[in-house]
């Protein structure tokens, strides 16, 4: 492209040659911890319209989790803690069969999560104390084993050996232990791994990846990777704390994870202590993460993802638009294609179908309970179908460069990928609500000629398709992208 600055546009994305393959892709939570999350598996027609949905969305990833060490009604957990054993009757294992049969009908990976830790093989607390209530007035124990070996041998054998040797699972890839292992206390989350007084969460940690992975190997589970640590924040970087203390888990770990909630809108003004721009929360978190996992030649996940930043109503906001709205699910977009770029492999949206009036709407799939259909919703739904359809696992990613005028805070975002069945697809998000951006795309010269399908998902249309576009001699692509919205563009054959 001759370079002439007064005919420049604001907004050029150059796309080059491919720089790495995604381990993973696109997906979500499926959290199974509550009765009322997900219709049993004698539901047939209910687990049919999930079924339906599923294939239309196309997740590319899935963590699919239960609750351990909890003594809320309506728990959904196959272990037997008086017993100390797993019942092996119990309805979770169906669901899990269910869920392995549609990964392996699609070619997709899942992890699987007991969140906590029994409550029989947790470490005594001090005077029985409980922490963190559950709504419904009843409270948690969130300890960490008392003996990591006793964990690894009672709790993580027997469940790796029931999934693998008798249900024969196809697709489990990924094994995580424990939810947001948090670092010292937050004022909206206590610890969520309580240890002996004078003990460090850290040392105890990675003493646990190291059994389970004992155990794993000796059953000869070298396949199946844990991932590793899950926690929140994103002023945090576990590995100064393992390092300083001594206890390095990287050779019992497969991959490294963190969960992404806490950033806003880079364009947004009004903040809080606990949030960051999407810029900073890139550059200072996710690349060093990447960084760190990358020479270590492991995959680095975002395993659980959103924002806050639009409310979460069982913090008492009320002035927001919450979890399940547009804005929340393009907030969304825009961070998975700029991470993509940095480096991550994989993410996984909160949730595939939690209850609203618990966690707020943040599901892909909602569903009322009893009779009540299973629907996509309103917000979210659209929007991860857009991009887990463009983006499939273990796509190409194609070095992608951006060039925004001088003074001009970035508002469209994008990424490149070739699938794994030779496709070139392209994502770009508007990020900003109210204007049109005015965007340059110049493609690589072996695209020339090609033709290719686009779809928006923007405020009133939910995967609608424009007009499509041809690659001209030039290989410059002029695009027009609508406010807060999601752009695809498939190659078509």
């Amino acid at each position: 492209m001759k370079y002439n600055p007064a005919g420049l546009p604001q907004i050029v994305f150059t796309v080059g040659a491919p720089s790495r393959t995604m381990a993973e892709g696109i997906g979500m939570n499926a959290f199974l911890a509550r009765e009322r999350y997900y219709p049993p598996t004698s539901d047939k027609p209910r687990w049919e319209q999930i079924g339906r949905l599923l294939d239309e969305a196309s997740p590319g990833f899935l963590r699919i989790g239960y609750l351990e060490g909890s003594d809320v009604e309506g728990d959904v957990s196959p272990w037997d803690d008086r017993a100390g054993a797993f019942d092996f009757s119990h309805d979770l294992w169906r669901k899990l069969e269910w869920f392995d049969a549609w990964c392996a009908r699609r070619g997709v990976n899942w992890m699987l999560d007991p969140w906590w830790v029994p409550r029989s093989l947790q470490i005594p607390r001090p005077g029985g104390e409980k922490i963190r209530a559950d709504p419904s007035g009843k409270a948690h124990w969130r300890g960490a084993p008392r003996d990591p070996a006793e964990y690894a041998e009672r709790y993580i054998r027997p469940l790796v050996r029931h999934l693998h040797r008798d249900l024969n699972f196809k697709r489990l890839r990924w094994l995580g232990l424990f939810n947001e292992p948090i670092w010292g206390k937050l004022a909206r989350d206590p610890e969520n791994f309580f240890v002996a007084d004078g003990d460090s969460q850290v040392r105890v940690l990675a003493r646990t990846y190291a059994e389970v992975r004992r155990v794993l190997d000796e059953d000869g589970e070298s396949s199946l990777g844990l991932i590793g640590p899950g926690h929140l924040c994103s002023w945090q970087m576990p590995p100064l704390d393992f390092m300083a203390s001594g206890a390095d888990p990287s050779a019992s770990l497969a991959a490294w994870d963190m969960h992404a909630y806490f950033q806003q809108p880079d364009w947004m003004p009004e903040t809080t202590a606990d949030f960051v721009s999407t810029h900073s929360f890139l550059q200072h978190t996710v690349r060093r993460w990447v960084d760190f996992a990358s020479l270590q030649k492991k995959p680095f996940f975002i395993t659980e993802m959103g924002t806050f930043y639009f409310g979460r109503p069982f913090w008492g906001e009320r002035d927001y638009e919450t979890a399940g709205s547009h804005s929340s699910a393009i907030h969304d977009a825009q961070f998975i294609v700029r991470a993509i770029n940095e480096g991550v492999d994989g993410f996984l949206r909160w949730a595939l179908c939690v209850d609203p009036s618990v966690d707020g709407r943040w599901s892909l799939i909602e569903w009322a309970g009893a009779d009540a259909p299973v629907t996509p919703s309103p917000n979210i739904f659209p929007a991860y179908r857009a991009l887990m359809r463009a983006i499939p696992p273990r796509s190409s990613v194609l070095h992608w460069n951006a060039s925004f005028s001088d003074g001009l805070t970035p508002h469209v975002h994008g990424c490149a990928v070739v699938t794994p069945d030779g496709n070139r697809r392209i994502a770009l998000v508007h990020d900003r609500p109210g204007r049109n951006s005015d965007v340059l795309l110049v493609v690589p010269p072996e695209w020339k000629g090609l033709k290719f399908r686009t779809t928006i998902v923007d405020e009133m249309r939910k995967g609608t398709e424009a007009a499509d576009v041809r690659v001209p001699e030039s290989l410059e692509i002029p695009l027009m992208i609508t406010p807060h919205s999601i752009t695809i563009l498939e190659g078509i054959p």
